[in-house]
């Protein structure tokens, strides 16, 4: 099973509303492949020049569970699971776990 229609509306309505902080920010976006969706902001460092990606997270779907599992991005490129929230059938819980950011992994 592929990643449901309506929870990639949910994850990309989630990306375009997220307002930037400040005119270097230019927004996040979802990046699609297979069974992850990649969550990248992409910001201004220098006027002028083509603004730098930074991974901020991952979601996984599992097609057998039906659950969605939220990863943290290094910056070595590796993803680690984020245990703070286990899976979750509901992508919007993951979403709210990026925003939340208790522990200080997604937002630098």
């Amino acid at each position: 099973m592929a990643i449901r229609e309506q929870d990639l509306t949910v994850i990309r309505a989630w990306a375009a509303s997220y307002a930037p902080e400040g005119e270097d920010r230019l927004g996040l976006r979802a990046e699609v492949d297979g069974h992850r969706v990649t969550i990248v902001e992409s910001v201004r460092l220098v006027p002028a020049v083509d603004p730098a990606d930074t991974t901020i997270a991952q979601l996984r779907f599992t097609a057998l569970t039906e659950l969605w599992s939220l990863f943290s991005a290094e910056a070595s490129g590796e993803f680690h699971a984020y245990e703070p929230c286990g899976p979750d059938e509901r992508v919007s819980t993951l979403l709210a776990a990026i925003d939340a950011d208790e522990n200080g992994r997604f937002w630098r």
